[in-house]
C-alpha cells in the first residue's frame, strides 16, 4: 500500500523521493538477504528496490540496474496517472518479475545501462512473456489488475511497444494462460 502511495504522491509533488515499503512482500525471500546473490542474478527481496519517478520516461515503468548492480524501477508519474491503479499495479509487478526472474544480470550494467539507464535492449519476447506470467501469478488476489492488463494488451492487437516486446495480443494470451494455472 505504501509503495503505491509513493506513486500517487509523485503525481502531486515535484519532489518525489523513494519511501521504502512497510515490510516484506509475501513472495520475497528474507532468508537470503537484500542483495543480489553472488551465485545468481535473481533478486531475493523486493523491499529495497527503489522506485524512482522520471517525468518524460517513454514507458510507464522500466526495470534497470544501478551502478552498484542493484535493481531499480523507474516510472513515469504522468503515465501512471493516465493508466490508473490496476494497470499501474500490473506494470509494477511485471517489472518486479524481471528482477525476481534474474533477467537483469550484473554484466548488463556496462553493456546496456551505463550510458542509458532506461535501455530496454537487454529484454526480448521470452523475457517479457515470463515477466507477464510472473506478474499474473503474483496478482491472483487482484483479478481486476489481471483483467485490466488483458484488456489493454488485447486492445493493442499486433502493436509492439518495441522490437524487443511481443505484440499486445501475444501478451494478452500469455496472461490468460498463466491465470489458469
Amino acid at each position: 500500500m505504501r509503495r503505491t502511495l509513493v506513486f500517487v504522491l509523485c503525481l502531486i509533488s515535484s519532489a518525489c523521493v523513494y519511501v521504502p515499503g512497510p515490510g516484506p512482500y509475501p513472495y520475497s525471500n528474507q532468508s537470503t538477504g537484500n542483495n543480489l546473490d553472488d551465485s545468481s542474478d535473481s533478486y531475493q527481496d523486493l523491499n529495497d528496490v527503489p522506485e524512482i519517478p522520471v517525468p518524460g520516461l517513454p514507458d510507464i515503468a522500466i526495470s534497470s540496474l544501478q551502478p552498484n548492480g542493484q535493481p531499480v524501477i523507474y516510472f513515469n508519474p504522468m503515465l501512471v496517472a493516465q493508466a490508473g491503479p490496476y494497470i499501474t499495479k500490473y506494470t509494477k509487478m511485471h517489472e518486479y518479475g524481471h528482477i525476481m526472474l534474474g533477467h537483469l544480470q550484473k554484466q548488463y550494467y556496462e553493456r546496456y545501462f551505463m550510458t542509458n539507464p532506461y535501455s530496454q535492449m537487454w529484454t526480448n519476447h521470452t523475457r517479457e512473456l515470463e515477466a507477464d506470467c510472473w506478474a499474473t501469478e503474483h496478482l491472483t488476489e487482484d483479478p481486476a489488475a489481471i483483467r485490466s492488463a488483458i484488456n489493454l494488451f488485447q486492445s493493442q492487437g499486433m502493436f509492439q511497444a518495441s522490437p524487443n516486446h511481443p505484440p499486445g495480443i501475444a501478451r494478452a494470451q500469455k496472461i490468460m494462460e498463466c491465470s489458469k494455472e
